[in-house]
């Protein structure tokens, strides 16, 4: 961790330095706020920032292939997570938010304390005395509609996916509003109840003064769906393919992980979130229709028991997160390796097998490697606890068109109950012609600043991150 890791408007995590280094720089002549004129800004003092730059470095050490931006959704999942952690971080702190809440009149979406990120970095970069937070979770001013079905007038509408462009912190930003909006939904469903037992008509919140007894529950409620959304995106995480990431798979993601934990969504969170995401029209190819169970991973149609993964045959270190040693990680290794990469099975977790036949316009592939195999242990509701083996098996390809040679990324996110048996493949196919188009149209254009030629291959440059925030 470095505080005053360089003068200059910026923070990162950088892989290849090991590191979280912090920027630091005076603020303008006539900054907006309360910022003082020519003021020492430290990035290592906001909260935000410290919490951003944080995940990056966490999703880096759960998703290493994260780190290749095959295509502009990669980048952009960076961003938007590390948005997503440091907006539901704000409402674990009580008592902002219950200033928030008497400053807004409980509208949340009114709140630039609540819905900002990165504020005072804001302010110290205006010009002229007027500026806003780097960020907002907020993308248009006055949606209310959270929880209707009747589309917002031209004006009104939030941002969708295809207006954002290329830019990876635009294109995050969508899926940031996206799922702020559905717990904004999900706090007004909840609370409800509060306004009305206070006299008050919850369509006029924002308008009527509120008691101090209602400001207390707000805040309470707020902060109780915050940390549940915090843990349904953290949890999520486990159920993104391994590599390439796509934003419209993020809710896939999203919807599967909760609903393995919470199956009867009384108050509607995956409703929520699905209506939200189509609102900006970020669902996900290969979905035909807007229900929950055609929106959830399916389980492989094939039943799959790998040998020596099942719980009665792991060692652990008298506690299921903890393998007994690094040779009993390299066993479960070796034992999921085998069985993923035999000719047999190969094809259900799309790879190529060592001697398998190779796929058109594909020179060569290198053999499969099994990145982490790592217990998941999820709490549910009622108290009990889940787990899973959650693993991801990843390889590489090199390919070609016209003079142009890269490598593809493909494999698969492998979720195993306790028994041994296959719940999830979450794959990735190395044969697939329009991922190779994608990725390669991106290299030679929105993604060119993070490639460059060596002959005729493209090869990644290193930190993708600093290229991202603009300091490399």
């Amino acid at each position: 961790m470095r505080p005053f890791g360089f003068k200059g408007r910026n923070a990162g995590y950088s892989r290849e330095t090991g590191d979280l280094s912090f920027g630091y720089f005076p603020a303008g002549t006539r900054p907006a706020g309360f910022t003082v004129r020519k003021g020492l800004i430290c990035t290592a003092l906001s909260h935000d920032i410290i919490a951003h730059e944080t995940t990056h470095a966490l999703l880096d050490g759960l998703r290493s292939q994260f780190m290749l931006p095959t295509n502009v959704d990669v980048p952009a999942f960076h961003e938007a997570l590390g948005d997503l952690v440091a907006l539901f971080l704000h409402f674990t702190y009580e008592e902002v938010v219950e200033q928030a809440i008497r400053t807004a009149g409980g509208v949340f979406t009114r709140s630039g304390l609540l819905a900002d990120l990165a504020r005072e970095f804001g302010y110290a970069r205006a010009r002229g005395g007027r500026g806003a937070a780097l960020r907002s979770a907020v993308d248009v001013d006055g949606v209310a509609a959270f929880d209707s079905d009747v589309a917002a007038d031209r004006d009104r509408r939030p941002v969708c996916y295809e207006d954002a462009g290329d830019e990876p912190h635009a294109l995050g930003s969508v899926l940031v509003s996206a799922v702020f909006e559905a717990f904004t939904t999900i706090v007004s469903r909840k609370t409800e109840r509060y306004f009305q037992m206070a006299g008050i008509n919850p369509r006029a919140a924002g308008t009527a003064p509120l008691g101090e007894a209602l400001v207390k529950a707000l805040a309470k409620e707020a902060k109780d769906v915050a940390t549940q959304f915090l843990d349904i995106c953290i949890r999520a995480v486990d159920y993104c393919p391994p590599s390439d990431m796509e934003l419209g798979e993020f809710l896939r993601a999203l919807i599967t992980a909760d609903g393995d934990v919470e199956q009867s969504d009384r108050w509607g969170y995956r409703e929520a979130l699905m209506r939200s995401f189509r609102r900006r029209n970020l669902f996900p190819d290969h979905v035909r229709f807007m229900t929950e169970d055609a929106v959830r991973w399916q389980p492989p149609q094939t039943p799959l028991v790998i040998p020596g993964l099942a719980f009665s045959e792991l060692r652990f270190a008298g506690d299921p997160g903890r393998p007994a040693d690094a040779d009993e990680l390299m066993r479960q290794a070796r034992a999921l390796g085998t069985f993923v990469s035999s000719p047999a099975h190969a094809r259900h977790f799309q790879i190529v097998a060592p001697s398998g036949r190779l796929p058109a316009r594909v020179t060569q592939a290198s053999p499969p490697t099994v990145q982490s195999v790592r217990v998941s242990r999820r709490a549910q509701p009622n108290g009990d606890v889940l787990f899973d083996l959650v693993a991801e098996v990843t390889q590489s390809c090199t390919v070609t068109r016209g003079n142009d040679l890269f490598d593809v990324n493909g494999g698969c996110t492998v979720m195993i109950d306790p028994y041994g048996q296959v719940r999830y493949i979450i794959h990735k196919r190395l044969d697939s012609e329009n991922r190779q188009n994608r990725q390669h149209a991106a290299m030679r254009g929105p993604l060119a600043p993070y490639w460059r030629r060596a002959g005729r291959k493209f090869v990644l440059r290193p930190g993708m991150l600093k290229r991202l925030h603009g300091h490399g």
